[in-house]
């Protein structure tokens, strides 16, 4: 009688191939499921570095400043500087949406100077408020910005920040 029990049953090999085989799914499927978790996030983290970045820049402008311009509303804001340079902060629909890296949907924040040069200052914006501390926006020594954006299918991100105007608060203590 043969007495040779070197190898492995069928039995055991399929269970090897099985237990492997599910192991192999799952760690595919986590793999997916992370790389579109970090998709997300980098979404994310460009959508709030957009915001931050147009917020600082804005307040900086406000700070500088001498009066804003009585054609500013809720959307669109005017500085008029010293100097007598103007610059015009308004959302534009966004033209080069389908050159983005991300698939973020939103408006472009663009800054307008007097030569009628535009800059894109922040993509992917959902909408900017501005409020005044005095009506009209000409006569405001204060202003409140209030910025948002949002990736799908994550939730809206919003900053909100203010400035007051430097020139104004000269111009009350000369007075």
């Amino acid at each position: 009688m043969l007495r040779n029990n070197k190898g492995f049953t069928l039995v055991e090999v399929m269970i090897v191939l099985t237990i492997l085989s599910i192991l192999t799914v799952s760690l595919s499927n986590l793999l997916l499921n992370s790389n579109g978790f970090f998709q997300r996030v980098s979404n994310q983290s460009e959508l709030q570095q957009n915001l931050r970045l147009a917020l600082i820049t804005i307040i900086r402008d406000i700070q500088k400043c001498k009066y804003i311009d009585n054609d500013s509303s809720s959307t669109e804001i005017v500085l008029v500087f010293p100097d007598g340079q103007r610059i015009r902060y308004g959302l534009k629909p966004d033209d080069k949406e389908e050159e983005h890296r991300f698939q973020l949907k939103g408006k472009v924040l663009f800054q307008e100077k007097n030569n009628g040069n535009r800059e894109p200052l922040a993509n992917f914006i959902k909408s900017i408020n501005f409020t005044y501390n005095n009506s009209p926006p000409e006569k405001a020594t204060f202003v409140t910005v209030e910025i948002s954006g949002q990736v799908t299918p994550l939730k809206e991100v919003t900053l909100k920040s203010g400035a007051g105007l430097k020139w104004a608060s000269f111009a009350l203590a000369t007075n």
